[in-house]
């Protein structure tokens, strides 16, 4: 098995030059690559579908690039991404009430329901909304259910 692993690794390698850099071997390159990149499509190929990119710290870069702005896109990682990290990144991204309420209600990282928690604080700050006592009782009860009463999971690494 060992040997398999290194031949694929060496066949990776040997491709590298012809790829784009977005899909080289090596994860940091990914890394940096997609911190600059500008295209969208690729941005989000990178965070979902049959190219997702298996390195967490990749598709977070993806996420938190600017020019990845797709509402639904980012909706599906908040959601999907096996990665509480990743969630966390489209979270702060996402601007659509329903959704936010949606990843409060499944995600069970007490980090991501604080980042929609702040998201939606930041969203009502920016656009100089006063909170009306209903959204004000909606968001109460979407910040405070009774799953957030119980013992929530936390991840030690990042």
């Amino acid at each position: 098995m060992r040997l398999v692993n290194t031949a694929r690794n060496l066949i990776n390698i040997a491709r590298d030059p012809f790829r784009p850099k977005w899909e080289h071997s090596d994860s940091i390159i990914r890394y940096i690559t997609v911190e600059g990149l500008t295209d969208p499509n690729i941005l989000e190929g990178i965070v979902i579908g049959y190219k997702k990119d298996k390195d967490a710290n990749v598709r977070r870069a993806a996420v938190k690039n600017k020019n990845l702005t797709n509402q639904v896109v980012l909706a599906e990682v908040a959601l999907n991404d096996e990665c509480e990290y990743v969630r966390e990144a489209a979270v702060k991204k996402l601007i659509d009430f329903d959704f936010l309420k949606k990843i409060l209600e499944n995600d069970e990282y007490v980090h991501v329901h604080e980042a929609v928690a702040e998201r939606l604080s930041d969203l009502y700050v920016s656009e100089n909304k006063v909170i009306s006592a209903k959204t004000q009782t909606i968001i109460v009860k979407m910040l405070v259910p009774q799953k957030l009463l119980i013992p929530r999971k936390y991840s030690h690494s990042k």
